[in-house]
């Protein structure tokens, strides 16, 4: 019996290097938020709902402070009468500072945040101050400040809740993760490749992206290369991200990819079956 083979006429060009995988979109930045203060979860301007859209600045959820804001408020409360008691002996020993210190008592609003303290002149002043314990007490009322921020979470970027560990009416401990927000506006593709392949990757390379079910396309460039190998896999992912934004690129999808690692001068393209044990080729001549 006869067999007949296929055959190319061997002609040298010049060849782009094209390589070709899948990759998945993913958010550019993800985090998990948790409390820095232990207490019950209160809703913020938004239910906590997975996919449910903010915006930066909102307000995502608070932990009830209500107990932490009227303890602030006493201590508030009792700094003014420590600073009504010291203004007297303030005008006939300093005379010179009373009108500050006096500016200065007149700002103070326990439902607001205490202003900075004017600046002390002499060592004596800072002393007499020191004693009455004017600046300890001053400093703990602006740490206590800082604390009761704590209390409320805004959110870092424009983004969506993509996913949801408590809900409104839970108790949370300090540091218990309440969600996982990531970013909507900065997408990056993943995109796993052959070890071989990575070491003619580099950053800036482009990139075409295909989503094959509906032939959407996008192009990209190469943003970071990984420096370590994926055990399980034995390839490196190569992070490209979209050169235009498009509503259309949703986080999750899994996209052909192609890589233009530049050209190669004086080669020819075969399929890959025709390699015999991926190192040979078989050659017909005369």
């Amino acid at each position: 019996t006869e067999k007949y083979a296929r055959v190319e006429r061997a002609e040298n060009k010049t060849l782009a290097l094209e390589i070709k995988g899948f990759g998945r979109v993913n958010p550019a930045r993800s985090i998990q938020v948790a409390p820095e203060v232990a207490g019950i979860v209160v809703k913020g301007s938004i239910p906590i709902k997975q996919g449910l859209n903010f915006r930066k600045g909102q307000l995502l959820f608070k932990i009830d402070d209500r107990e932490a804001s009227l303890s602030l408020k006493a201590r508030k409360s009792s700094f003014l009468n420590l600073m009504a008691g010291a203004l007297a002996d303030v005008k006939i020993d300093y005379p010179e500072s009373y009108d500050k210190w006096l500016a200065f008592f007149n700002n103070l609003d326990v439902e607001k945040t205490f202003p900075e303290l004017p600046k002390m002149e002499s060592s004596q002043e800072k002393t007499f101050l020191a004693s009455r314990n004017i600046l300890g007490e001053y400093y703990t009322i602006k740490k206590d400040e800082i604390r009761l921020s704590k209390y409320s979470v805004y959110a870092p970027f424009n983004g969506y809740y993509a996913q949801v560990m408590q809900q409104e009416g839970a108790f949370a401990g300090m540091g218990t993760p309440i969600a996982t927000l990531s970013q909507d506006s900065d997408l990056e593709v993943i995109i796993p490749i052959e070890n071989n392949n990575a070491r003619i990757v580099q950053e800036g390379m482009r990139v075409h992206l295909l989503h094959k079910s509906d032939g959407k396309q996008w192009d990209g460039t190469i943003k970071r290369i990984e420096q370590q190998i994926n055990a399980n896999t034995q390839s490196i992912n190569v992070y490209a991200v979209p050169l235009k934004k498009s509503e259309e690129l949703l986080a999750g999808m899994y996209l052909e990819t192609t890589i233009f690692a530049g050209m190669k001068d004086n080669c020819m393209k075969i399929p890959r079956k025709a390699m015999v044990n991926e190192q040979e080729i078989l050659v017909v001549r005369d």
